[in-house]
């Protein structure tokens, strides 16, 4: 652990304990352990900044966090209520209430009175807008939705405003075509022009219009707004147009560029910020500290707790830290994405890169004791991944575990559990395919890691595993839904970021039965699975 977060929280630790009685204290280090990602740790401090101050609404907020993290909806859901009635003009409690009523709970009738409510307190509220149309669009069609939404909306709410949001709703929820219909109109008018022909690029290029949608993303470009210079920067590098990506994003990108373009010059310190993105981002982007070293710059890594340990043994990171560690002195900050591949020149669209993660020795030696007596060929297996996806058929990035009882009954094929969070349970409660279940184990990526460099294959969605296990070296097959994040191209089955990995996309959306038949064939050819028979 980085000596500066050891004392930090050794000094809340301390206030905590030398003052139970102080909700402040309490707080404070329940939210820091929560930010540290130890949730179990943080509820009871974060309960009892409760009970000592029921009046704070941050207090409510924060528990609803930790509650969430862990899977007690109903829980959370009543914290986050309880912080929207204490503080009706913050926006967070509302957004966080209205999700989990929707995504986790099925409360449609709670969720459009939150987002009413929202709308009340403050007419711009955008996230507002398309709750209210989520909750409108269920058992409507496009039409009617909108009529609906504009029929419950408080006075003061803007009508444009209603009709984008329910635009939005339908393309949370899949529904292309009825969306594209609404972008479609509101591209006639000027309030919405802007929004309405990104929305149409986005919807035309997964419909199959790549000429629409290089149309539309250009047609966008002439608002000069910076986001649709990125968005079409994006599905530029999505179809490999890597030099016209290349040249946008050198004018949305200027601190990036500067840098590239300041090689030679005296060493800089640099500090790579990977702490907004998810997991996945970290292990990738954290390759990134190998070109800036031989730039000659000295590298720093702020990302996930979970991930510092790793993060540290990448070649050319010098110092990693905790997200919501202080921030050390650099002279510049950086936020990497794939962008910055290529505005470094690293060569990357060779896919000649080498692994560049891997934990300590011993850890990987108490890994392989731990696994060494089940026989070849052992699968690593991570079905489910986080974020609200699941009501998207072209986006959802969860495969059902029953779907691996075909890869299970491969002769010699043992499978092995890497999944952690609230999907981890589907082991237990689903006992026809047998896996051994590996995350009581795994606390931290160097765990993840080992576990993985002691397997023979990995077998992911995509989410942060897959990207470790490439990382590492280690064979890995990652399931892509029908629309996939634009790192991963278009069309391939191998990707230039890790050798080891082959790309198993859907061709029909939400069709995982026909992905999990061409894995299974592979997984039957795989050298550890042939040799075992």
């Amino acid at each position: 652990m980085n000596e500066n977060r050891r004392r930090n929280i050794q000094q809340l630790r301390w206030a905590a304990t030398s003052n139970p009685n102080d909700p402040l204290a309490q707080a404070e280090l329940g939210e820091a352990l929560l930010d540290r990602e130890e949730i179990s740790d943080s509820i009871p401090y974060l309960r009892r900044a409760c009970e000592l101050n029921p009046g704070e609404a941050s207090h409510s907020f924060q528990l609803g966090r930790a509650l969430a993290f862990q899977a007690q909806y109903e829980a959370a859901a009543e914290r986050f209520d309880a912080a929207r009635k204490l503080k009706p003009s913050w926006s967070l409690p509302y957004r966080r209430l209205g999700g989990i009523c929707i995504e986790r709970l099925s409360r449609w009738d709670q969720a459009r009175r939150v987002f009413l409510q929202a709308l009340q307190n403050d007419r711009s509220d955008w996230t507002a807008y398309t709750g209210l149309g989520r909750c409108c669009i269920q058992g409507r069609d496009s039409l009617r939705a909108r009529q609906e939404a504009r029929r419950l909306a408080p006075p003061i709410a803007d009508r444009d405003a209603i009709d984008m949001g329910v635009a939005r709703a339908l393309e949370i929820h899949g529904r292309y075509a009825e969306a594209l219909e609404c972008y479609t109109e509101a591209a006639d008018t000027d309030r919405n022009r802007s929004e309405a022909l990104g929305g149409i690029a986005r919807l035309t290029e997964v419909l199959g219009d790549p000429a629409t949608a290089q149309s539309c993303h250009q047609l966008a470009l002439q608002t000069g707004e910076l986001e649709h210079k990125e968005a079409f920067a994006r599905y530029l590098f999505r179809i490999s147009e890597f030099d016209l990506a290349r040249k946008l994003w050198c004018e949305t990108q200027p601190e990036w560029n500067s840098f590239s373009q300041a090689r030679g010059a005296p060493a800089r310190t640099v500090l790579l910020d990977t702490a907004t993105g998810g997991y996945g981002d970290t292990l990738q982007f954290v390759r990134l500290a190998g070109w800036l070293k031989q730039a000659g710059a000295r590298t720093i890594i702020q990302c996930q707790a979970s991930a510092c340990g790793l993060a540290e043994t990448v070649p050319g990171v010098d110092l990693a830290v905790a997200r919501h560690d202080p921030r050390p002195a650099a002279d510049c900050v950086l936020a990497p994405g794939v962008e910055a591949f290529l505005l470094l020149n690293t060569g990357f669209e060779s896919g000649n890169l080498p692994p560049y993660v891997r934990p300590s020795t011993a850890l990987q030696g108490l890994w392989r004791e731990r696994t060494k007596c089940w026989p070849p060929c052992r699968v690593g297996i991570v079905w489910r991944g986080s974020g609200f996806s699941s009501c998207d058929k072209y986006t959802n990035r969860t495969v059902p575990l029953s779907m691996f009882r075909s890869m299970a009954q491969i002769p010699g094929v043992t499978l092995f559990s890497l999944q952690l969070g609230p999907g981890a349970r589907d082991v237990k409660l689903d006992r026809d395919i047998p896996v051994v279940d590996l995350a009581g184990h795994i606390e931290t990526f160097s765990d993840t890691a080992a576990a993985a460099l002691a397997l023979d294959l990995v077998v992911s969605v995509d989410t942060s595993v897959a990207h470790l296990a490439g990382a590492c070296g280690v064979p890995v097959f990652v399931l892509l839904p029908f629309r996939c994040c634009h790192r991963w191209l278009q069309q391939r089955e191998d990707t230039p970021w890790y050798r080891s990995m082959k790309l198993f996309r859907q061709r029909t959306p939400g069709d995982w039965a026909e992905v999990m038949q061409r894995l299974v064939v592979d997984v039957r050819k795989f050298p550890a699975a042939s040799n075992s028979y």
